[in-house]
């Protein structure tokens, strides 16, 4: 008699997710500690030249947001993991009470990482939003300080 872990395409499907699951979560790892493809600083620094980049780092806050956005993306890379080694419980375990389980709790830890997710984009709204202002506030002070050296300059020159 054959087992019931190997009749039919469920086992081999549930052996491909969880090891799609384990390779994305250390793609994701991987990609994160190396750095993606198109960063060469923030994306958002688009169009700025190098000079202006550097006037406008905060790098205490960057730090801290930086910080944030690892710990949370580790948990994310963490999760998928995790996810893969339920699937792959389920898989084995085939049909009954263990399957059910197993499918169930990847059904909430894929929850769980939609909902980091929303707070890491939310976390980067906010972190962004408050650099621009920044930076705003920062090249219209270097801006002031520039017409106000000229005009003082010029004021000297009429005398």
């Amino acid at each position: 008699m054959i087992p019931v872990l190997f009749v039919g395409g469920m086992f081999a499907g549930g052996l491909l997710l969880s090891a799609t699951l384990f390779g994305f979560a250390a793609w994701l790892h991987f990609n994160e500690q190396n750095g993606w493809a198109y960063e060469n600083g923030d994306p958002e620094d688009v169009g700025f030249s190098q000079q202006d980049r550097d006037e406008m780092k905060s790098p205490e806050a960057d730090a801290k947001y930086l910080a944030s956005r690892k710990r949370s993306r580790n948990r994310v890379h963490f999760l998928f993991a995790a996810s893969g080694v339920l699937v792959l419980i389920a898989t084995v375990a085939g049909p009954g009470l263990v399957f059910v389980a197993a499918w169930s709790c990847v059904a909430f830890v894929l929850m769980a990482i939609m909902a980091i997710a929303t707070l890491d984009g939310i976390r980067t709204h906010v972190h962004r939003r408050s650099k621009r202002s920044r930076t705003s506030r920062d090249l219209l002070e270097a801006d002031l300080r520039d017409r106000s050296l000229r005009d003082g300059n010029l004021r000297r020159g009429d005398d």
